[in-house]
């Protein structure tokens, strides 16, 4: 016995070819629940251009988000695939045998009554998928609740933190004083915050105090600027 085949012989698995084709189907079998995404070699490109194009809408940032944005994406897929799944096991009638019990000189109504016969022969299969596809619909809509959960909370934490970056800048710049944003921990750029600081003030330009920071601060603004301070 060569090397190769002892060592073959003490790995776990199937090791006959029936025994390794049967395992080999396992995770496309149970594609449709499982953890891990299995996609046939035709798929793989529809799938890249659909997961592509999903987060980019998605537009998650970070790690966490990333994740579950993902596994929505995953869902997603999972969810389109269904119909087809159930089209393919009616149009099963046509080719095991279904279409010689019965016989119609009119195509369609051949055709209908295979396809309805299908589904009872294989009704249990068909409610099986209905089942995993509510399944399925619950977990995407988890999935972008929890991301749109996250992508509002980082979103609050910005503008908290671009607020408390404003105070500063406008402490440092009303007394002359050198500032950097890093100085503080901020990871903002000068000039974002010079502009959040210069929307800030424009929200109501009809307020003195407002109209007085515009002036000293951004002069050209507030000349441009029609509406004046009372």
């Amino acid at each position: 016995m060569s090397n190769v085949q002892s060592i073959e012989k003490k790995l776990p698995g199937p090791r006959t070819p029936e025994a390794k084709e049967k395992t080999r189907l396992n995770a496309y079998r149970h594609g449709l629940t499982g953890k891990t995404l299995i996609i046939a070699e035709e798929d793989s490109k529809r799938y890249a251009l659909f997961s592509t194009n999903f987060l980019a809408k998605l537009a998650p940032v970070g790690e966490d988000e990333l994740f579950l944005a993902n596994a929505a994406v995953n869902q997603a897929w999972r969810l389109q695939t269904i119909p087809t799944h159930c089209q393919n096991i009616i149009m099963l009638g046509h080719f095991d045998g279904t279409q010689k019990l019965f016989h119609s000189d009119h195509p369609e109504i051949q055709a209908t009554v295979i396809e309805a016969a299908s589904v009872a022969k294989r009704a249990e299969t068909l409610e099986r998928l209905s089942l995993y596809e509510q399944r399925i619909q619950k977990s995407f809509e988890r999935y972008i609740a929890q991301l749109k959960q996250a992508q509002t909370d980082r979103e609050a934490k910005r503008l908290a933190e671009l607020e408390e970056a404003r105070i500063l800048y406008e402490f440092s710049k009303t007394r002359d004083l050198p500032w950097q944003p890093s100085d503080d921990g901020f990871v903002f750029s000068l000039a974002q915050i010079e502009l959040y600081t210069y929307r800030y003030h424009r929200k109501n330009p009809t307020d003195k105090d407002q109209y007085t920071y515009l002036n000293d601060n951004f002069p050209r603004v507030a000349r441009d600027n029609p509406k004046k301070a009372a």
